[in-house]
């Protein structure tokens, strides 16, 4: 639906309530079939009425009765059958089917074909309006207990169940079909890289079709739209890009909400690359407003995957924290900040972890993956190296991290104790602790304990040296020798 036609049904819909509060037009507004109060064609017209006329009734003789308000599914059907709009099929359809329990394919199409128009007294679109006045005119006398046991959706369940989605991953162990889910990284750790080849995954074991699945590609250049544009399809994903074939992706997030009203949104999967081109994570009240659509889309039977950055700074603990306020992640149903736990620059190769901040269902805790990159190299190529690894690799995978994290803080002493070896290898120990205190700043106590750190009797990657004992318990520090000499990195380009 367009703005302009979106505009006109709101400023419509006002227009009808206005009239409706006056007693003077009681048969006013929509039901003058002269009226042009907006000059809106008559689709929308009747959208209007429909919007205010509920399906979920028996179906009854043909009839509309405005004193009972009941019985007039099969009237209603007729009366728009009767006006001979172009879409007018399609809007009783759509009308009818919010009725969970009562539609049937079988039973509409019956309906609309048993229309006679050779009648003596055929039913007409009039009847429709006169009996959308007569809701809208009951609604304003409502009490607040009236309203809300009509509000109440006690005695839907049987319904929703029929409508629920069965309990199954989209990105295996990570994201669940009919949910929100947000996945959080810093640049060039690979959160695109992981997503596709999840969906790659999922679509190639049968899980998923790829028609499906619509990858919204909003932050890219147009090298990385071309490699990504040709593996999607492959897999047979539907890749939207800016601007491209009328993609404008300002629009995205209304016709979601529209999707969602209509009943449109049932096994579309819509991941957004990246959220904060759809929706302002530094505004809470534009994020709620964002937080309320996505809800809506998934309510009705949509899967939305989001992904963004997290904050330039960690936490305490060193970890990794989403951008922007909570409301997004507050608002979602599921959200994983993926970390970097290893690097190994010469080879390439690059450890990550999926850790979970929140989930509603039966989604992992934390889920580690390693792949390579090389400079130059193909984006698909990147893809074939992903391997998902053993909690214990993983764990190593952390250590490791954790140690040369450890080891970027110890660098200065690390380089002043071998700076002072250097300059004098029959230093004591104790002479050595006292020389590194006054090159590095730090205390004696922390040079000893770096020292202790990095000792042991084979070199390794966190082994420098070894401390022995000598006469009358003289300790030593002596540089143990590296067997792979010092070769030179170079940093490889990272896949976003």
């Amino acid at each position: 639906m367009t703005y302009v036609t979106k505009k006109m049904l709101l400023d419509l819909n006002e227009k009808l309530e206005e009239e409706n509060s006056s007693a003077e037009l009681q048969h006013s507004n929509l039901l003058d079939e002269d009226l042009n109060i907006l000059e809106v064609d008559e689709s929308t017209r009747l959208e209007v009425a429909l919007s205010k006329i509920s399906s979920d009734v028996p179906r009854g003789d043909g009839t509309i009765d405005l004193a009972t308000l009941d019985n007039y599914w099969l009237g209603m059907v007729w009366a728009i059958r009767s006006h001979n709009l172009p879409d007018g099929e399609q809007l009783a359809r759509q009308w009818s089917m919010q009725s969970d329990l009562r539609f049937t394919e079988e039973g509409f199409r019956d309906a609309w074909n048993a229309y006679d128009s050779t009648h003596e007294n055929p039913i007409g679109i009039g009847s429709v309006y006169k009996l959308a006045q007569e809701f809208d005119a009951r609604k304003n006398k409502l009490s607040f207990l009236e309203k809300l046991r009509g509000w109440s959706s006690t005695g839907e369940s049987e319904a929703m169940e029929k409508k629920m989605l069965e309990d199954k991953f989209v990105l295996d162990d990570l994201a669940l079909l009919g949910q929100w889910t947000n996945f959080y990284a810093s640049h060039g750790v690979g959160k695109t890289l992981m997503t596709i080849r999840l969906l790659k995954d999922a679509i190639e074991s049968g899980v998923l079709d790829g028609r499906q699945v619509f990858y919204v590609n909003a932050d890219d250049n147009y090298k990385g739209s071309v490699e990504k544009l040709a593996i999607a399809e492959e897999l047979g994903i539907e890749m939207l890009l800016p601007h491209r074939n009328d993609f404008d992706p300002d629009m995205l997030v209304s016709e979601m909400r529209e999707a969602a009203k209509k009943d449109e949104a049932r096994n579309i999967i819509i991941v957004l690359d990246t959220l904060k081109k759809f929706a302002d994570l530094m505004d809470k009240t534009k994020g709620t407003a964002f937080g309320k659509v996505a809800r809506h889309f998934v309510q009705a039977g949509g899967t939305l995957i989001c992904l963004a950055h997290t904050n330039k700074h960690k936490d305490s603990d060193g970890k990794s924290v989403y951008s922007g306020t909570t409301d997004i992640a507050d608002d979602s149903d599921c959200v994983y900040i993926i970390d970097k736990l290893d690097e190994d620059q010469v080879s390439g190769s690059q450890t990550i972890v999926f850790r979970n901040e929140k989930s509603r269902g039966n989604v992992i805790d934390e889920k580690s993956f390693s792949y390579y990159k090389h400079q130059g190299a193909p984006y698909a190529d990147f893809l074939e190296t992903i391997e998902a690894i053993d909690p214990e690799a993983a764990e190593l995978a952390r250590k490791t991290a954790e140690s040369y994290k450890r080891l970027k803080k110890d660098n200065r002493i690390v380089g002043s104790i071998k700076e002072a070896l250097e300059e004098d290898k029959t230093l004591a120990l104790t002479n050595l602790m006292e020389i590194v205190h006054e090159r590095s700043g730090r205390t004696i106590a922390d040079c000893r304990e770096v020292a202790d750190r990095y000792s042991g009797d084979h070199w390794d990657e966190f082994v420098f040296w070894k401390i022995s004992s000598g006469i009358n318990n003289r300790k030593a520090l002596a540089v143990l020798p590296n067997p792979f000499g010092n070769p030179k990195t170079q940093k490889p380009e990272e896949p976003s």
